[in-house]
């Protein structure tokens, strides 16, 4: 992970373009994405707006820190790094797959209460669960009350804590929540640091 970052950040500074257009299509997102929900208001409709502006928040911070500088480090630590796929190719084709995967119990998609509970225990190693539901609970904590002027039998939320618990989210969760986030930063790069020793060991006996 160090050597990513220092990569990263290297090749950074040594193209300056690059920064430029990156810095320019974050600008254009961000106005984009301002201007899209500018004057949105707490109301019926406010739940699908903000839960579909978080969600692409969301998506965006997790595939755009992929890191692209693992070929450079793969080629020069190969008998290290290269620990469970054979190729980079053959790593990102596993990673997003499994993102993808993880991105159906965050509970956009489908709710969570009818995904089965042997299945759903797989949502507490994904860390997409946690920050939509601390993201959510962000806007809507607070809100005390919302106009209800559903027509027929639609649904309708009286206040932040009846959204938040359509999502079978809750506000006592946020704490926990921070917690388990750094809990699974820190276990995941445990759990990498373990099989990549144990690969580097495994090549040096084979070569």
């Amino acid at each position: 992970m160090c050597w990513l970052i220092r990569r990263s950040s290297i090749d950074t500074f040594k193209n300056p373009p690059e920064f430029r257009i990156r810095f320019v299509l974050s600008i254009i997102i961000g106005v984009l994405f301002g201007l899209l929900f500018l004057r949105s208001e707490y109301n019926q409709q406010a739940f699908q707006n903000i839960s579909a502006v978080i969600f692409m928040l969301i998506i965006n911070c997790t595939f755009s820190n992929v890191q692209d500088n693992a070929d450079v480090i793969w080629n020069e630590n190969r008998s290290v790094l290269a620990f469970i796929a054979p190729s980079p190719d053959a790593a990102s084709a596993m990673v997003i797959p499994l993102v993808i995967s993880l991105f159906v119990f965050v509970g956009f998609f489908i709710s969570t209460k009818t995904i089965p509970n042997w299945l759903i225990r797989i949502k507490y190693l994904s860390w997409l669960y946690y920050s939509n539901e601390m993201r959510l609970i962000n806007p809507w904590e607070d809100v005390k009350s919302l106009d209800c002027n559903q027509v027929g039998n639609g649904t309708c939320y009286r206040n932040g804590t009846d959204v938040l618990d359509y999502c079978v989210f809750k506000k006592v969760h946020y704490n926990r929540n921070l917690g388990l986030l750094f809990a699974l930063f820190i276990v995941f790069r445990l759990i990498s640091f373990g099989i990549l020793v144990l690969r580097a060991k495994f090549q040096r006996k084979v070569g």
